[in-house]
């Protein structure tokens, strides 16, 4: 109320009378007369005013409507900051799809052209609106004070309607549908959306061209008014900054025009490389995750995963003998304890709306994580029949809970066309390598709704991005974690997604058993297929899980091959320095994937990143690949060659 009615009709007042001052002015001084006897006799007369930083305003606004904030004062009773109740609660931030917040940038700039047409504006001139910023977005932030979305004083805005650098952390085409949404009627002015992506991120060279001209296609039938568009390397820019003579013709966009990089100030080449990269590659991780958060809560609250996972001939595949169910879901030599009081105190997943959660019927797993905390020492197929019918459909419900890590809306890399991912929670395996460590823990999606989403709900997610999607066989591709570990919830989601009339791709590294398989595989149409070595005792280290576990994931290739003859797979290959690029390796992985037929189409080489590292750190653990440098990208390039010449199709996935 007091932004909304009191704040904004004071500021277009003092902007509409500032704006007749300076075009009385202006035309007293200077008026343009030769160029105006060139208009027709009745003139429409339009005055041009801008807002700058509007995501800073609608995420600011989102933080005090989903948390509470309070204003920090100087001894002069000014405000010098803001403080949040709970800093630690994620609130929406634009830039998400996130309607909850897209809706209140929306209002700020109807509300804001509403109140400046109230205005009596010089030679009865209309208003118009403009999200345009040109390089003042580093001006005005200068200028303006700490800002309650946590925004510092002094730190510049984002270029005209951009969310804030680094908040649209759900992908490309959450990013470009929350611009989308600014009323174009309302800023007749102009809408800039400056958009970066890094090169890889739109896939194969020769299929660039088309998945950024898919992506425009579907932008702007979003309704969408403008996007420039840099297709940049970060590092590029960052040597540009250092060294800027070596680069005299370097050109990107800003904000509505191009400029010589060499030519901005250091501050404004700074502001650039701050801006948000948008990447669609494999390498790709999450860095803040609620998830994380969980993960760490009950590691320090039930369980040392350090114990357990630095003990590499430790069995965590479920379905062998050795295992019990809360040892494979947790990491931890107990069955993990779920606790029902954490429901009230934490959010619901960040993709959905608050209101979507109220409707939500909860699952069965209640009653069977119970029955494993009675008795932690599952045989076998009890093992196997708890951690499938924890996200099993029972006769009532008619959607299915599933536990979801985390959400990319633009990928070119993990399957064909532009495609949706999902990274579901839960993995039976402990790989050294593993860039999101707090996939591996099993939790209970309604004990943790922050953590949940139905199957309808991520179908209702997938459809929003059909025109991305559609061209090319995108789709949704399923990812994990180990996606599974939740086979009723995969199914669940593809049936759907099948429904909408989109491809389906199974991102796996062969978990379970026939039955878990039968489930999933009659709605997939890709599988994407994580060896982990040839060398079934390489593989054990690298898995962190048993040899019967990683020969399943070969058989699961086969049992595709044999039962399925419509699915393509391909097998992605993670490249260790003398582990997995080794010549014993990459001829024994030729000779498996030619044994595949024609249901194989080619191997994905994945050189070895750190991204995730500090993950590790966050959750108390030790990092098993300290000291190994990122592979090579020119080593890649050979393996790839020596893949080929063994008669493999192969593709190299830059980080």
């Amino acid at each position: 109320e007091l932004f909304y009615d009191v704040a904004m009709p004071w500021m277009t007042k003092l902007y509409a009378d500032t704006m007749n001052c300076i075009h009385y002015s202006h035309d007293t001084a200077n008026y343009e007369s030769i160029q105006m006897a060139l208009h027709n006799t009745n003139v429409n007369r339009l005055m041009a005013f801008g807002i700058a930083g509007t995501s800073v305003v609608a995420d600011s606004l989102a933080a005090i409507k989903y948390d509470d904030v309070f204003p920090i004062r100087n001894e002069d009773g000014l405000t010098v900051g803001f403080k949040r109740a709970h800093p630690g609660m994620e609130v929406p931030c634009f830039g998400n799809d996130d309607s909850r917040v897209d809706d209140i940038a929306v209002e700020v700039v109807e509300r804001f052209h509403q109140e400046l047409d109230k205005q009596q504006l010089y030679r009865d001139a209309k208003a118009t609106v403009s999200l345009l910023t040109i390089t003042s977005n580093l001006v005005y932030g200068k200028a303006t004070g700490s800002t309650p979305d946590g925004r510092l004083q002094g730190e510049a805005f984002a270029p005209g309607a951009n969310p804030m650098h680094n908040r649209d952390k759900s992908g490309a085409l959450a990013s470009l549908s929350s611009v989308a949404k600014l009323p174009y009627k309302a800023c007749m002015d102009g809408i800039s959306n400056t958009f970066c992506l890094l090169p890889q991120a739109l896939g194969d060279p020769a299929d660039r061209a088309q998945n950024l001209a898919t992506v425009l296609d579907g932008y702007f039938m979003k309704n969408a008014h403008h996007i420039n568009v840099n297709i940049l390397q970060r590092e590029i820019l960052e040597d540009a900054h250092r060294h800027p003579e070596k680069y005299p013709s370097l050109t990107i966009r800003i904000s509505g025009y191009a400029v010589r990089f060499n030519r901005l100030t250091p501050e404004q080449r700074e502001e650039v490389m701050a801006r948000t990269m948008h990447s669609g590659s494999v390498a790709a991780y999450s860095s803040v995750n609620p998830s994380l958060q969980v993960a760490l809560n009950l590691q320090e609250e039930q369980f040392d995963v350090d114990s357990v996972c630095d003990t590499t001939s430790v069995d965590f595949e479920m379905g062998d003998d050795t295992t019990d169910f809360g040892r494979a879901c947790t990491g931890s030599n107990t069955a993990l304890p779920m606790k029902t009081n954490t429901v009230s105190r934490l959010p619901t997943h960040p993709f959905l709306k608050k209101s979507s959660i109220a409707s939500r019927r909860l699952s069965p797993l209640h009653a069977t994580a119970t029955a494993v905390e009675e008795s932690p020492v599952i045989t076998k197929n009890k093992a196997v029949d708890a951690l499938e019918s924890a996200f099993k459909l029972d006769t009532q419900p008619t959607t299915v809970n599933g536990a979801v890590h985390s959400i990319e809306t633009f990928s070119t890399n993990d399957g064909p066309g532009i495609r949706n991912i999902v990274f579901l929670q839960g993995c039976s395996k402990r790989c050294m390598y593993c860039s999101n460590p707090e996939t591996q823990l099993c939790v209970n999606p309604d004990m943790h709704p922050e953590l949940a989403m139905t199957d309808e709900e991520v179908a209702d997610m997938v459809k929003k991005y059909d025109m991305f999607l559609r061209p090319n066989d995108g789709g949704l591709t399923m990812s994990g974690g180990e996606p599974l570990v939740q086979p009723e919830f995969v199914r669940a989601v593809f049936q759907r997604v099948k429904e909408i009339g989109l491809t389906t791709c199974l991102d796996t590294s062969g978990h379970g058993t026939p039955a878990s398989w039968d489930r999933v595989l009659p709605v997939t149409d890709h599988v994407m297929l994580c060896l982990k070595a040839m060398d079934l005792n390489l593989a054990t280290k690298i898995s962190g899980a048993s040899r019967d576990a990683n020969v399943r994931a070969r058989d699961f290739a086969r049992y595709v091959r044999d039962n399925y003859d419509n699915i393509k797979i391909s097998l992605r290959w993670v490249l260790l320095k003398g582990m997995t690029d080794t010549d014993e390796e990459l001829k024994a992985l030729a000779e498996f994937a030619k044994e595949l037929g024609p249901a194989m189409t080619h191997v994905q080489i994945l050189p070895y990143h750190e991204l995730g590292r500090e993950k590790y750190d966050f959750l108390g653990r030790t990092y098993a690949l300290d000291g190994m440098e990122p592979y090579p990208y020119e080593d890649a390039v050979k393996v790839k060659e020596t893949l080929e010449e063994y008669g493999v199709d192969a593709v190299l996935a830059k980080p």
